[in-house]
This record gives structure tokens, C-alpha cells and sequence, in this order.
């Protein structure tokens, strides 16, 4: 299945810190689909894609994912996170990116998180997905 975006409703919640050249950058974007199925089949597609385009990214510096658990009571669905840690590039060195994606009824969203700080880690990736998903529970 090819993941379509067209005429999925969203929002994008981000936020970004700087200290000097490191940078702490948070990303939230929630995917309306048509129904709970459409959900389900596009939440691994969703974060296959964007698992992608990072390693697609940090390619020249052999930047690769780790699976982390898949966090508890987050959405109705919710599929093992990713981390990847290292030299993005030569320019970006020494970062860490965190990566949720859930599902909730017929919402797909997704937080992705870049630290270069050292001041954030996998509860604070997380601590920017459970208000997320809170919303589309209420």
C-alpha cells in the first residue's frame, strides 16, 4: 500500500530550542483518515516513511534505527518506537531522534523528536505524545 496523504486532515505541532549550534526540535502531526481500517494499514506505512527518510538523511554516516518498546496506553494501536543515535551528518553530531506513531479510532499522529541538547530522552518524547493522543481520546 502506498501511503496517500491527500485529503487527510492535520494538524502540525512543533517546537524548537536552540543553544548555540545544538538544537532540541519536537514534531506532532496528526492524520485524519477516513476510518479506523485506513487507520490501521497507514500507522506502519506512516512510520516505515518516516523512518526512511531519516536513515535516507544520515545515510553518508550509517545512521540506523533501534527499536524501542512500544509504549502502553498510548492510542487504541501502537507499534514499537524507533531511536536513532550518532552523527547525522557532518555538520549534525552527536544527536539522538526519538520517533511514536499510534493510532486512536481513525487518527494516525505521530511525534518525532530531534535532541542534540542531551537534555531530553525517551519520557520526554513521550511526554509530548500522551497530551497528543489525550486530545483524540476526549
Amino acid at each position: 500500500m502506498a501511503l496517500a496523504l491527500a485529503g487527510c486532515g492535520g494538524d502540525d505541532d512543533s517546537s524548537d530550542t536552540a543553544d548555540a549550534d545544538r538544537t532540541t526540535t519536537s514534531r506532532a502531526a496528526p492524520l485524519t483518515l477516513r476510518d479506523e481500517d485506513a487507520a490501521s494499514d497507514a500507522l506502519p506505512e506512516l512510520r516505515r516513511a518516516v523512518i526512511g527518510s531519516i536513515k535516507v538523511a544520515g545515510a553518508a554516516s550509517g545512521f540506523e534505527p533501534h527499536s524501542v518498546p512500544a509504549p502502553a496506553g498510548l492510542g487504541d494501536e501502537a507499534p514499537r518506537g524507533a531511536t536513532f543515535t550518532g552523527d547525522y551528518s557532518p555538520l549534525v553530531r552527536d544527536v539522538t531522534f526519538y520517533l511514536y506513531a499510534w493510532r486512536r479510532a481513525n487518527v494516525v499522529a505521530l511525534v518525532t523528536t530531534t535532541d542534540a541538547l542531551r537534555d531530553f530522552d525517551r519520557e520526554g518524547a513521550l511526554g509530548l505524545a500522551r497530551p497528543l493522543d489525550a486530545r483524540g481520546a476526549g
